[in-house]
């Protein structure tokens, strides 16, 4: 028996207390009682100092506890034969860290890099311990250091080979630092109770791409003691070109899909060729020249037909595994716009013309214009109304409109239209009349920071001096207060302002964009601008679906989380996609079909575009991150002397056996059992003394 605390054990002197207190306090024995005393107050017991010991038990238990107290505070080890030695081990902890990112693709790599690690297994020694981690942009155990330790020497190193052959590339992205990372913990992990701990070390099998991602490990402090040891693993060849989509964005005057094509800066070829595929058929797209080292971002024609439309092939690189791109497909989404006014559809002096045209150029959405006169049945509501004259059937259909929620942009042609179609729309406080104009008006103050004019704000398309007004309606006195002002006239008129206090949303053009009014509709900015009034009613198109292997797939539109969906991948099998259930994940580039209910989305997912940038990585940024890069196991820092060894081997006996907790136990069943007698006695007394 020995003691981890033995100081604590000084505690046992305060076994001198109970002892004292029953040979200093003595209460009276007997009791009697005189009538003479009841008017007399009473007065505390007399303390005595005696030579003897009244209550044994009593003065034992207390004695007993406090000892016990003391043993539990010195915590107390049983030694046994078998400790730990002190002497030097023969085994090892190798974490073996395997590659399985996207980029292993590459010809020949794989098969170079599992060969690499069954022959190191074969020249490690029999006493050593291996495990098997695997990553890509996730990290996992395949072997553990605990499993591995269980199995017999004999059959480690094979359970170990197994599990390699039954791993193979994916085709995700390269997260080298969160890799790094937790197999560190592994180790240290394994190594957690020991008092010498065992050798260890890293073997990294990778071919180190620069597109590996180290943030993670930039944030870590890399253990000293631990080595990694990097298996090289390089391709046949050095060159390699990829082939990447570039994200679109709504507020681009076009919807032309684009793709980045690069090329590896040790590449000695520049040439290559982009044809259009269906995953049979091949038709030559583009010619491409792409310098060692450098991209190059490409606008895509319109493909041949929809189904050459599906990918695009870069053709003339020796590595194909990102040589092909899934393209993203929008289907247009179908509405109407209600027109209300006498235009006819072909009068170039007229709104109606201009409208008609730049919402027909719009890929996002298949607009059709209607008028009062054509029958509007509950399916075909209109998106949005377009108020030019106070036409009577109009003017009382656009009023039902308006209150039932569709937004309306007022374009009057005079004053009088004006103010009949602000009335019909609730704001009939709001009075206008022609504005004087001497030789024309320009907008001065734009609200770029509204959804209309936020593609303008740029410094390249800002500017709209050139754009000439010859007339506008002027608005007499104050406007509501839940108006706002999107634009002003130089003379600080309102240009366009938005009415946002009733059920739908009003906009109000002092100036037509037709000729008599305006240059607005023979400018660049017409088209733009027509298009985000429609998005801004519709609440935005939705982008082109585009993903990368290891993202979630979109469900098809907002609030369809609750309805059952259908999801069909690339290689033509469908699984149920539950309402309600989590994400599903993509783990192969092609296309996706989603489809719930009435709704139809596709997916495009492909490579990581990190996967593309297979140049080398230099070792020094692993070193830079304080990455110890040795052939060499390492054990890990051991206690200055011999005393502080043995001290830890006690420490780690304590840990196991934890005798304090039942030494304590029992201090406190004897306080408990020793207040229980301390409180029969007393009872016992006061019975006697009454008696």
């Amino acid at each position: 028996m020995t003691w981890l605390a033995p100081l604590y054990l000084a505690g046992a002197l305060a076994i001198a207390a109970p002892i004292l207190f029953h040979l200093w306090r003595r209460t009276p024995q007997g009791r009697r009682t005189f009538s003479t005393l009841m008017f007399l107050t009473p007065s505390p017991p007399r303390m005595t100092r005696l030579s003897k010991v009244e209550h044994w038990s009593l003065l034992s238990l207390r004695g007993l506890a406090v000892l016990l107290l003391a043993l539990a505070f010195s915590r107390p080890v049983w030694r046994i034969p078998a400790t730990v030695p002190i002497a030097p081990e023969e085994s090892e902890l190798v974490a073996i860290l395997v590659d399985t990112s996207a980029s292993q693709q590459r010809d020949g790599l794989w098969k170079q890099q599992t060969d690499t690690i069954t022959k190191r297994l074969d020249e490690l020694s029999a006493a050593a311990i291996p495990a098997l981690f695997a990553f890509d942009d996730r990290w996992s155990t395949e072997v553990s250091f605990a499993e591995a330790e269980k199995l017999d020497p004999a059959v480690r190193k094979q359970v170990i080979k197994d599990r390699l052959a039954a791993l193979k590339p994916s085709f995700r992205g390269t997260n080298l630092g969160q890799a790094l990372v937790r197999t560190a913990q592994s180790v240290q992990d394994a190594q957690t109770g020991r008092a010498l701990p065992r050798p260890q070390r890293i073997w990294l099998a990778s071919d180190l791409q620069a597109g590996s991602d180290l943030r993670e490990l930039l944030a870590y402090d890399w253990p000293d003691d631990l080595p990694v040891e990097w298996l090289p693993a390089t391709a046949k060849s050095a060159e390699n070109a990829g082939l990447q989509l570039v994200a679109a964005t709504l507020n681009a005057s076009d919807d032309k899909l684009r793709v980045r094509v690069t090329n590896a800066a040790l590449a000695t070829r520049q040439r290559f060729v982009l044809n259009w595929t269906n995953g049979t058929t091949q038709e030559k797209c583009l010619d491409v020249v792409v310098p060692p080292g450098q991209s190059r971002v490409i606008a895509l024609p319109s493909p041949p037909s929809p189904e050459l439309g599906q990918s695009v092939v870069l053709a003339g690189d020796e590595h194909p595994f990102d040589n092909q791109l899934w393209l993203p497909s929008r289907q247009p989404q179908p509405c109407s716009v209600l027109f209300v006014g006498r235009d006819e559809p072909n009068d170039t002096n007229g709104l109606r013309y201009y409208l008609d045209r730049a919402l027909a150029s719009n890929p996002r959405y298949v607009a059709s214009i209607v008028t009062a006169n054509e029958a509007l049945l509950p399916s075909n509501r209109p998106a949005l109304v377009v108020a030019a004259e106070a036409d009577p059937a109009g003017i009382d259909l656009l009023q039902k409109l308006v209150k039932s929620g569709v937004a309306a942009v007022l374009v009057p042609k005079t004053a009088e239209d004006a103010d009949a179609l602000l009335a019909a729309c609730g704001y009939d406080a709001v009075q206008t009349r022609e504005a004087v104009v001497r030789d024309y008006a320009l907008w001065s103050e734009i609200d770029f920071e509204s959804p209309w004019f936020a593609p303008f704000a740029e410094a390249q398309f800002a500017d709209f001096s050139g754009i000439h007004f010859w007339k506008y309606r002027q608005i007499l006195g104050d406007l509501p207060p839940s108006s706002e002002v999107l634009v002003r006239f130089d003379t600080n008129s309102p240009a366009i302002v938005q009415f946002s206090g009733r059920p739908a949303k009003v906009w109000f053009f002092a100036a037509g964009w037709h000729p008599h009014d305006s240059q607005l509709a023979r400018s660049s900015k017409f088209v733009p601008l027509m298009w985000r009034i429609l998005e801004a009613t519709l609440g935005g198109a939705e982008a082109p679906s585009a993903a990368v292997v290891g993202e979630s797939l979109p469900r098809p539109a907002p609030g369809s989380d609750d309805a059952p969906a259908q999801l069909t991948g690339p290689d033509g099998m469908s699984v149920s996609w539950p309402a309600g259930e989590s994400a599903i994940v993509a783990e192969q580039p092609g296309r996706y079909t989603v489809v719930a209910g009435a709704a139809q989305h596709l997916v495009a997912v492909n490579l990581p575009p990190d996967e593309s940038r297979t140049d080398p990585l230099p070792p020094e940024q692993l070193e830079a991150a304080g990455v110890k890069l040795s052939t060499q196991a390492l054990r890990p820092a051991l206690p200055a002397s011999v005393e502080q060894l043995r001290q830890q081997q006690v420490a780690e006996l304590e840990e196991r056996q934890q005798l304090w907790r039942w030494v304590l136990l029992g201090a406190f069943g004897l306080i408990v059992l020793e207040t229980a007698l301390a409180g029969w006695w007393q009872n016992r007394n006061n019975g006697e003394v009454v008696g």
